[in-house]
Order: C-alpha cells, then structure tokens, then sequence
C-alpha cells in the first residue's frame, strides 16, 4: 500500500513540475513593429556642459528612419543616420546606422513592452552570448533610459527625454 502512494506521490509531483516548467517558459508574443513606435519623437539627452544629443525619429513603414547629431555650444560634433526595419523571419528590428565613415548592423528586440534591447548582428544567431549590448527602457512615454552593458556590467548609462 505504501509504494502505491508513493508511486502516485512522486507521478503527481512529475506532472505538477512539467506543467508548471511548461507555462513559465511560455512567452507572451510581444507585436515588435508596433512597440518600435514608441521611439517615435524627438529626443535629447544632456551629455555634458553645453554637449546634447539629439536623435529625431519617425515611423516608416514597419520600421524607423531617424537622424543623429551631438553638439556643443551650437557646434556640431557628429552627424549621423539610422533606419530599423522589422524582420518577420527573425522578430527583431535590423537597423544599419552610418555615423561618419562607421557603419553598423544591429538588431533590436522587445523584451517586455517597455524594454528593448539591441546586440550586434553579428551576434544575432545566440543573442544571449553577446557580450556588448544596449537595452533602452521607457520609464515613461517621455523618457528613456539606455544603458551600455559589456560581460552583464552596465558601463555607460544615457537618459533621453522626449522634446516637444
């Protein structure tokens, strides 16, 4: 008698974990071209004495086209263009940015409906290996907070407020 609840002790507890397992690592599909949207806006972030950053942004299409430019006492410092297209395939926004002679590939996801993180896409095949990544999070639909991350260390942090 005892091995039959012991058997039907350890069958239950078995089935009870397995299902639990199964519904936590259920994802919620987060719609990734219509979350892109809430980068729409004009932003500014304070760098330093008399430096800002300013990044224009519109939708286009299911993706963004924005500009870059860091300036310091009205002087322009650097220039630079953007534009994010979604990816059916993948799920992930692609985004080609040339600042000056640089160009780079990278590709930016939602993780949550207010954090979104982007890796090189050189590292898109195992997104959880890349080493350098930058995760922006919207505390308020007026105000990102994007943090450089290197080896899980956040290394530089930026805070962008929506400009009116």
């Amino acid at each position: 008698m005892e091995i039959k609840y012991f058997i039907a002790t350890v069958t239950f507890l078995f089935i009870a974990t397995t299902i639990e397992i199964r519904s936590q690592t259920t994802n919620i599909r987060l719609n990734q071209s219509e979350l892109f949207k809430q980068f729409d806006g004009n932003w500014k972030c304070e760098l330093g004495k008399d430096t800002v950053l300013i990044v224009k942004i519109k939708s286009y299409g299911s993706g963004l086209d924005y500009s870059i430019k860091s300036k310091t006492k009205g002087k322009i410092l650097m220039k630079g263009k953007a534009l994010l297209g979604y990816d059916k395939k993948s799920d992930k926004g692609i985004q080609t940015e040339i600042m000056g002679p640089d160009v780079t590939v990278c590709a930016y996801w939602f993780i949550s409906k207010s954090v979104c993180k982007a890796i090189d896409y050189q590292d898109i095949n195992d997104p959880d290996k890349a080493r350098n990544y930058v995760q922006f999070e919207f505390k308020s639909p007026n105000l990102i907070i994007q943090t450089f991350m290197h080896n899980n260390n956040s290394t530089k942090i930026l805070t962008f407020k929506r400009e009116k």
